[in-house]
């Protein structure tokens, strides 16, 4: 994932970012996404439509070499930018809970 990032321009990522991403969505807590991980993080949750109607579309083998149409490469980085900006976020909002006087577990 960090190369594919930075292949993208987007240095301002973390090893640290992608691997606390990449452990929220392993479905089996291996450090690894694998293709049902991937789609959960790339599709939208809240929009089942979208979920199926993406699932059902036939997918093509992209070599390694290969590279995606630009626009999907595009909207795949901003939205695993948005989602490393969410957990960096929450990182923010934990710590901030945990420092208030009146927090208990």
């Amino acid at each position: 994932m960090m190369d594919y990032l930075r292949d993208q321009g987007l240095v301002e990522i973390s090893l640290g970012d992608c691997s606390r991403l990449i452990s929220f969505f392993s479905s089996n807590a291996d450090g690894k996404l694998n293709f049902a991980d991937f789609t959960q993080m790339i599709l939208p949750c809240e929009d089942p439509v979208v979920r199926a109607e993406a699932s059902k579309r036939p997918y093509a083998r992209v070599g390694r070499f290969d590279s995606l149409p630009q626009e999907i490469e595009v909207c795949v980085t901003r939205l695993i930018q948005h989602e490393v900006d969410l957990m960096r976020r929450l990182q923010i909002c934990v710590r901030d809970l945990e420092h208030c006087c009146d927090f208990s577990l």
